[in-house]
Order: structure tokens, then C-alpha cells, then sequence
């Protein structure tokens, strides 16, 4: 069959790779390079050329199983990558972290002294290792009740110190969202993704990067259209077409990719439940800045962590900086960072990028359960798929699991 696929992210790459074994795909992506490359940028280190992601992705490998898979099938090598990180106050003091030793392939966390300096901190550490060992069963003798992770840390008696100035920061910053979704999110996509404990240190990453990613997977499809996308889709019979500026095209099945707030305007009229159900998801605005600017770093450069939390003065809001230098080997020149949301203007900018990112909450439980009925119904020609259609933490691993689903459906359809 003839198939479109809107949309060039992690979630149309996995669609366009397990359809175009047997279809003939067109990938189709509004920006100038496929989806996620879009943002990279070039460098030079000590003379050397490097691309950088932007944003820089890691994963560890007991929560995305599909995207280990499929990079498996695609040839995508990956490798380990430090995660070891920092939590400072907003001037530069280090109250909280964790280095590695590194022994082969594996990272094994050693504690910051300052973990045990005072009170907080200790209160912290005491409750993290809690959580990581225990936070599971704890959520387990719930039952079916469900609960935000901010309801759950008081409903079993973890610190506001615990939640306020370890885990909200960094999951906040790591999903780019702010610090009140944070605590809105179900307890049960955060304490999935960190059940694992402090084996989350250890990370994986693409070997050769993105780009590598993006040329292995669209190696599948039979065209791939960039500066371009559909003003509507339309369903025309045993056909569906697309509107494009400068003329339609027929096609047997079309994906869309596209996140769900750039769905609805060109799913077709008669889409109008999906619509209904896109329209309940949140997003929210982020942006990731590369840059060269200390400021956002520690005031100790031995806290000079792979990742590196900050909170605003008030405590309300963090943001999170990747010191490049310690995620690519390659990068042994100046010290360069990439910092979510920053919370002051960073000086000698190198590049910024804008994203919305979705926000699950309790009630996407239903909306996403409803939509995934929706799409199961004989007779669809358009499918949805992406990080925002997984109910759980929105990330890489959403993307290629609904694309799974997509491809079911579109064997089904013949």
C-alpha cells in the first residue's frame, strides 16, 4: 500500500521503519532535516567537527525495551553514558548528588559527602534509597486507587524535603515540564520509570548519534518530503487525500505523527471523537539553550556533574544543565552546556530551540484508553501514534511502542 507518514520524530522514524518493510512510505516533516535532527547543532572542538543533539538524549535500558529493539533491527549502535548528577540552590551550592565509579560497561553511585552534611540532606538521601527499594510495593497495595506522586509522598510519608528539593527538580526538569505538573503526574508513570533504583545512573545513548538514528531509520521509506506538510487530510472512499499549498496527493493509509495539538487541525471532519479526546492533552513550552556560560554550573568544580540540577531562588522552579564534555568523548575542548529552561539569560549562546512537550495527568488514563478504541475500529484509514498517546511518562520509548500500534492496525486493514 501507498502510506503517508506526518511527522518525522522518534514516533514516524519507528512508523516509517516497520511499515516500509512491506509499503511504500512517504515520510513527510515540516522542518529542514528529519524530525530529530531538526535541532542539532554543529560544532568545532580542538579543531574537530561535532554534531550536537539537541535536545542531548540518554535512556536506560530497563524502560525503553521497544526503542532497544528497534535499534537493534536498525543497526543502531548505542553506548553507555554517565548520568551521574548534581542538585544545587540557586547560588551554586551543591546540597545534594552522586558520582560514579565506573567498572566496565557499568556505573556504580558513590554519594556526595554533602548528602550527610545536615539535616535536609540526610533526610533526603534516607528517603531516596526508600523509594527506589520500596516505592513499588508501596504503590502495588494501592490497589486500583490512583494517585498523583505529590499525593503518594504524603500518603506514605516521605519528606517535603524528599519531594520538594530532590524529586519534583529532577523529574520536572528531565520532563521538561514545571515543578506544579511535576506533582501532578500519576504515581505510577514516575515510580515506573525510577523502579530500577540508582542502576538509572547508567544510561545508553546512540553511538553515532542522532543523525545516525534518523538515516538508518528513514532508510525505509520510499520518499522522504522535508519543508513541507498537509494543510488537511480527506477521506475520499477507499482513499485518503492530502491538501498540500501546491496541489493533493492519494494515498491507501495515512500516520499521523505530528504531536496531538498539530493533529487536530488536519485529521480529517469526520475525526471529530479524536479531535474531542486530543484536545483534553496539555502541552507546555521548554526550551533548551547550548551555551558556554559557568553561571549555570556549581560553584565547585568537582560538582561539576554530567547533569546538573538548579533551583530558582524561591525553590518553586529548577532547571537542569548536561555538561557536554562529560556526555561526549569527543568534546575535549572548552566546557560547553546544554541547559533546559534556564532561569537567567545564559551568556555566549550557541544555540536555542523551542519545544512543547505533553503533560499526562490522572485523567489521561481514560483519554488515551479511549482513543487507542477509537483507532482499533475496522474500516480506519488514518491512525495516530506518538510519545503523547502511551499513558506513562511521555518519552522515546511512548513514540516507537505506539508506532506498534499503528503498524497492527495497518496490517489488519488490508
Amino acid at each position: 500500500m501507498k502510506i503517508a507518514v506526518i511527522g518525522s520524530g522518534i514516533a514516524g522514524l519507528s512508523a516509517c521503519w516497520y511499515l516500509g518493510k512491506e509499503h511504500e512510505v512517504t515520510l513527510i516533516e515540516k522542518h529542514a532535516l528529519v524530525g530529530m535532527d531538526a535541532h542539532g547543532t554543529d560544532l568545532r572542538s580542538n579543531g574537530n567537527h561535532i554534531r550536537v543533539d539537541v535536545p542531548f538524549r540518554a535512556f536506560k535500558r530497563n524502560y525503553y525495551p521497544c526503542l532497544l529493539d528497534l535499534y537493534g533491527e536498525a543497526g543502531i549502535e548505542v553506548r553507555p553514558v554517565d548520568y551521574s548528577f548534581s542538585l544545587n540552590y540557586n547560588d551554586g551550592t551543591t546540597y545534594f548528588g552522586f558520582s560514579t565509579l565506573g567498572i566496565g560497561n557499568e556505573f556504580v553511585p558513590l554519594p556526595y559527602l554533602a548528602c550527610f552534611t545536615n539535616r535536609k540532606s540526610r533526610r533526603i538521601f534516607s528517603d531516596a534509597i526508600r523509594f527506589y527499594d520500596e516505592s513499588e510495593k508501596e504503590f502495588l497495595s494501592l490497589g486500583n486507587e490512583q494517585l498523583t506522586i505529590s499525593e503518594f509522598l504524603r500518603r506514605f510519608g516521605y519528606s517535603q524535603e524528599f519531594e520538594d528539593l530532590y524529586l519534583i527538580p529532577m523529574f520536572s526538569t528531565i520532563n521538561t515540564c514545571t515543578s506544579e505538573s511535576a506533582k501532578n503526574y500519576p504515581a505510577e508513570a514516575v515510580i515506573g520509570y525510577h523502579s530500577q533504583g540508582l542502576k538509572f545512573l547508567r544510561f545508553l545513548t546512540p553511538l553515532k548519534g542522532t543523525r545516525d538514528v534518523t538515516e538508518r531509520l528513514s532508510t525505509r521509506a520510499s520518499s522522504v518530503r522535508l519543508n513541507t506538510g498537509p494543510k488537511k487530510i480527506v477521506l475520499e472512499k477507499d482513499k485518503v487525500k492530502l491538501v498540500f499549498d501546491k496541489g493533493d496527493e492519494l494515498f491507501d493509509r495515512v500516520v499521523v505523527a505530528a504531536p496531538a495539538n498539530q493533529a487536530i487541525p488536519i485529521l480529517p471532519d469526520e475525526y471529530s471523537k479524536e479531535k474531542e479526546l486530543l484536545s483534553r492533552l496539555k502541552y507546555e513550552a521548554s526550551e533548551v539553550v547550548t551555551h558556554s556560560d559557568q553561571k549555570f554550573m556549581p560553584k565547585r568544580k568537582r560538582h561539576w556533574a554530567p547533569m546538573c540540577f538548579s533551583l530558582s531562588e524561591d525553590k518553586s522552579s529548577a532547571t537542569a544543565t548536561i555538561f557536554l564534555n562529560k556526555v561526549l568523548p569527543s568534546m575535549n575542548g572548552s566546557a560547553v552546556f546544554q541547559t533546559w529552561n534556564p532561569l537567567t539569560e545564559p551568556e555566549n549562546v550557541i544555540s536555542r530551540s523551542r519545544f512543547e512537550r505533553p503533560v499526562i495527568d490522572l485523567d489521561c488514563r481514560k483519554t488515551l484508553s479511549d482513543l487507542k478504541n477509537l483507532q482499533d475500529i475496522p474500516g480506519k484509514k488514518v491512525w495516530l501514534c506518538g510519545s503523547y498517546a502511551r499513558y506513562g511518562i511521555p518519552l522515546l520509548e511512548a513514540g516507537v511502542s505506539t508506532s506498534l500500534d499503528v503498524k497492527s492496525w495497518v496490517d489488519r486493514s488490508r
